[in-house]
């Protein structure tokens, strides 16, 4: 239960009565025993007067000290120490009830104070203030320790501007030093009893006695003390230091809300100079921005207007026109750099003006163009320089702007000039180095369309030489072509071309015509001659006033001739002769003018070549023809002179066989069988001859009428069947039912059936197999002789058709033949419109195929007739 004031009262009259009542009951007991009529009398009197004095009076006492202090009026509170031991117990109830009381409103008051101010110092007089006067303190202060550690007194009520002024210590120093590293409740009640060291003079001084040092701890850091001071001992007990702790509790709130408050202040300060700079670059980023935009549309336009240009005067006519809108000047230009001649040329509104860079020395330009960097003159007639004092003089600028064009190396100049709106700034020469390297990008663009147009001017070059090659080229036509063609492209005005003559001692002059075969023009290869010594080092050279000899030396210098191309032609690493290239201008064969002629040269040399190769092939052809022809009237006679004599031995032969001119022995029929065999060979042997002679001279004609393969293959079989048997080889044939007619020269059909089937029997050994198929394939008529012998190598396949051609002997073992059987099969099978082919394995056979059209077409391609022959 809780004890309150009202609780003890109750208790206290409660064990009065309860006294009063023993003792009424003790004096009853008492006074019964003495005479009754006193007793009567007395009794009453005594226990009125008990009960008034000892429970009466200080009931009606208590309850008026409780309603007064009940209903918070304590001025009318007057504890009388006349009733004893009861009324110091009520006055020291009563007086902790007013402090208690009293308390509750302090701390009402200070929480108000330190929720509605700010400032520390606001807060801290305030609740010195509220110690003073409600908890009625005579004196307090408030310390803080400074910068140098020093703890001093930072506010004060009640004290004198002495103690304030002296009262200063270190930490660790006395108990206020050391409450600072204990951060614990100091409280003295005593301040004689209890020594002060240095400070106790002073205290007694302002006349203090008792004090409570609250420790103000902030952030678990103790940064100062809240001390409160009495003129009576004893004065500080638990409820009131529990107030002031609750006050320094107070304040080191307002103080770390007051530390937090200012990092606030610093931190909104910061943001606002953050948030001001930030501003500041943002309109800063918003102009650059709208100058970047401007810029981007100004670059869009010029490109715009120059992306349909192809021609490098074109497109700087294009750039110029757009800049000098854009940047407000009236004179703008480009130097372009010309590698081959080492200057500077003007394009633009600065067209003439050249500088060679190896003879300026004193030159702006050149010297922004060699150290790629830019600059700027807004007074030109200042300029000690004389390329812009030649700019002002001549062409009256008087402000200018230079930077250079930058594609991997330095390729020329952008120059501006009389800007007609304020000075040139570093901002313009900002945004026209953008400009200068957008310009360089679009110069590479043209320059590359340019290559790709000389290559292709190249390539129709090239192609218009190679043109040049007829089924029968003459050379001095030919060297007309390709100088016609070649002296334009290499910007030349003349040409003239010497090759080797036959013996390769001497070069002679074979373009133009008109110096054709001319002593004069010749060069020995062993002469000194400076054109000689550069033919022989086999290098395409561009040279100025070379010797040539008298009569060349006048032409040149008849036609101006300032500049020669030596131009080496070889074929497979053999010079062959040269191409003499000559121009009126100074220094005109540059680096890719002699990559062109490198490239012509090469192709010119194998055309030349190939050109007198084909003169001397064609004077060949005309002997072997003639050689030709008269093997072919030899052989002819000679065929047809044997044929004659041979007739009448292989008659006779016969004859004697049958034995119509006697009997004869069984050794002189193997002899004549011998002999006979031998006359049909050579009979064979000189057919062939014939029909090569007249396949070669083009006299073989067909005899067409309507014929049956199958009737031929018939005939065929029974021409070689004893051939066949002595050798045991099994014949095999396949032949479709119902063949039809066809129109063909039946006796030339049986030939090529006889040389087929002869060169299987050849080629097969004893107990071979020999097949021979006719088959109807729709258009055609296929037949085919299929063998087991030894095969033929696929590399022979065609060559075996050739005339006179044998395969290898490792593969046809001792078999023997002129090499005109398959070539005249072959004739024959084309001459009917047909087609013949071969496919063999080595050890597998040979199996040989032709077709004849049914009806009479023109030869086919060879894939076509193997694709119906399958």
């Amino acid at each position: 239960m809780k004890l309150t004031i009202k609780n003890i009262f109750g208790i206290k009259i409660s064990f009065r009565i309860l006294i009063f009542i023993i003792i009424v009951i003790i004096s009853y007991i008492f006074v019964r025993e003495i005479d009754r009529g006193i007793f009567i009398i007395a009794y009453p009197i005594l226990i009125f007067g008990l009960g008034y004095f000892f429970v009466f009076k200080p009931i009606f006492i208590t309850e008026k000290i409780l309603y007064s202090a009940l209903s918070g009026d304590y001025t009318q509170v007057k504890v009388l120490k006349s009733f004893g031991e009861s009324g110091d117990y009520i006055n020291s109830l009563l007086n902790r009830l007013l402090i208690s009381q009293e308390s509750l409103n302090i701390l009402s008051v200070a929480s108000r104070v330190i929720t509605s101010h700010i400032e520390i110092s606001d807060i801290m007089n305030m609740l010195l203030d509220l110690a003073c006067d409600k908890m009625t303190m005579p004196s307090a202060f408030i310390t803080l320790k400074d910068n140098d550690g020093t703890i001093r007194i930072k506010l004060s009520r009640g004290l004198s501007d002495e103690f304030t002024r002296n009262f200063n210590l270190s930490e660790n120093e006395d108990f206020y030093g050391r409450d600072f590293l204990t951060k614990e409740i100091v409280i003295i009640n005593n301040t004689v009893k209890n020594k002060l060291s240095k400070y106790e003079e002073i205290f007694l001084q302002e006349g203090i006695m008792s004090f409570v040092q609250i420790p103000i701890i902030v952030n678990d850091k103790v940064v100062g003390t809240f001390n409160a001071n009495a003129r009576v001992k004893g004065f500080f007990d638990n409820n009131i230091v529990k107030t002031v702790a609750t006050l320094a509790d107070y304040l080191a709130i307002a103080m770390e809300n007051y530390g937090m408050y200012q990092d606030m202040q610093e931190f909104n300060k910061r943001l606002e100079l953050e948030v001001e700079s930030t501003t500041e670059e943002l309109t800063n980023t918003n102009i650059r921005l709208i100058a970047k935009v401007k810029e981007m549309k100004a670059l869009n336009d010029i490109i715009f207007s120059v992306s349909s240009k192809v021609d490098m005067n074109e497109m700087f006519l294009a750039i110029i026109e757009k800049i000098k809108i854009i940047t407000n000047v009236s004179f703008a230009g480009f130097m372009i750099h010309n590698e081959h001649t080492d200057s500077l040329s003007g394009y633009g509104d600065i067209k003439g003006f050249e500088l060679q860079i190896a003879e300026n020395t004193n030159s702006i330009l050149i010297k922004s163009f060699k150290n790629i960097t830019s600059f700027i003159s807004n007074e030109l007639f200042m300029e000690n320089y004389s390329d812009l004092k030649d700019l002002y003089n001549n062409r009256r600028i008087t402000s200018l702007a230079v930077l250079p064009i930058v594609e991997k190396k330095a390729i020329g100049l952008f120059v501006l000039g009389n800007k007609t709106l304020g000075r040139f700034s570093q901002e313009d020469l900002r945004f026209l180095s953008v400009v200068s390297s957008q310009i360089s990008e679009l110069i590479g663009r043209v320059k590359l369309y340019e290559q790709l147009n000389r290559r292709i001017n190249d390539l129709l070059i090239l192609r218009d030489i190679s043109n040049t090659i007829k089924t029968e080229p003459k050379l001095e036509e030919i060297l007309e072509v390709i100088a016609e063609k070649t002296v334009k492209s290499l910007e030349s005005d003349y040409a003239f071309c010497w090759l080797f003559n036959k013996t390769g001692e001497k070069l002679v002059l074979k373009y133009p015509i008109e110096y054709i075969n001319k002593e004069s023009m010749e060069f020995d290869v062993k002469s000194d001659s400076p054109i000689i010594k550069i033919f022989l080092e086999g290098k395409i050279q561009s040279v100025t006033d070379i010797e040539f000899n008298n009569e060349l030396d006048d032409i040149c210098k008849k036609n101006a001739i300032k500049t020669t191309l030596i131009v080496p032609l070889k074929v497979e690493g053999k010079k062959i002769g040269f191409f003499c290239f000559c121009s009126k201008k100074q220094n005109v064969f540059n680096e890719e003018i002699i990559h062109l002629a490198d490239s012509i040269a090469g192709q010119v040399a194998v055309i030349v070549e190939n050109a007198r190769i084909h003169s001397r092939l064609k004077e060949i052809n005309v002997e072997l023809e003639k050689l030709n022809k008269v093997k072919n009237d030899f052989v002819s006679m000679v065929s047809h002179e044997m044929r004659t004599p041979l007739t009448a031995i292989k008659g006779f032969v016969h004859v004697v066989l049958n034995e119509d001119a006697g009997k004869l022995n069984e050794n002189q029929k193997k002899f004549l069988g011998i002999v006979k065999q031998s006359i049909n060979h050579l009979n064979l042997l000189i057919s062939d001859f014939l029909d090569l002679s007249k396949i070669e001279r083009g006299l073989i004609v067909l005899k067409l009428e309507r014929g049956n393969i199958t009737d031929i293959v018939k005939k065929s079989i029974m021409s070689n069947i004893n051939q066949i048997k002595e050798k045991e080889i099994e014949l095999k044939v396949d032949v479709d039912e119902n063949i039809p007619d066809i129109e063909i020269d039946s006796a030339r059909i049986l030939q090529v059936f006889n040389n087929l089937i002869s060169n299987a029997i050849k080629f097969t050994s004893s107990e071979g197999i020999i097949t021979i198929t006719v088959k109807d394939k729709g258009d055609y008529i296929v037949s085919s002789v299929v063998d087991t012998g030894v095969g033929i190598p696929q590399d022979e396949y065609q060559r075996i058709f050739e005339k006179f051609y044998q395969v290898d002997s490792s593969y046809t073992r001792s078999a023997t033949g002129t090499g005109l059987g398959l070539f005249i099969t072959k004739t024959i099978v084309e001459l009917h419109g047909g087609n013949i082919w071969l496919e063999s394995e080595i050890g597998h056979g040979s199996h040989f195929s032709f077709l004849l059209p049914k009806a009479k077409k023109s030869f086919r391609r060879e894939k076509n007739v193997q694709n119906i022959g399958s």
